[in-house]
């Protein structure tokens, strides 16, 4: 598998809203899902934060469509991959305040959310509902 490294100011929310500690650390792992890129480590090296994470080969919704509209039956498949995906992100106190085409990846094994760096991390989950 390739990673990706990633930095950026010690101001991004990612950091910020859950600390540059073991909490972020545990948000972060919680996001084990098909649908979303998968995130391995987060810290900060000589006042540099950093995330690594997977690299993922594919094309951004926003290129896809540039080349016209997707079919009825991608538009269904991606549709609810992308559902999913949040559903994971929110059950585990993730919440994405900029879902938009670019963050979106087309791959091989279906879409794949990126870049949750203005998402709001939340250390209160509520209990999730017994079946």
């Amino acid at each position: 598998m390739t990673l990706l490294s990633k930095s950026f100011r010690p101001i991004a929310p990612l950091i910020t809203s859950a600390g540059s500690g073991s909490s972020t650390r545990r948000a972060i792992s919680s996001l084990i899902h098909q649908n979303i890129c998968a995130f391995f480590d987060v810290g900060n090296q000589n006042g540099v934060e950093y995330l690594v994470l997977e690299c993922v080969e594919g094309e951004s919704i926003e290129k896809r469509l540039q080349k016209g509209p997707l079919p009825t039956r991608l538009v269904l498949r991606y549709g609810i991959e992308i559902a999913d995906a949040l559903e994971k992100a929110h059950s585990n106190g993730v919440i994405r305040r900029d879902l938009e085409p670019s963050n979106i990846m087309l791959t091989k094994s279906g879409a794949k959310l990126l870049d949750f760096g203005l998402a709001k991390w939340s250390m209160r989950v509520p209990p999730k509902p017994k079946p």
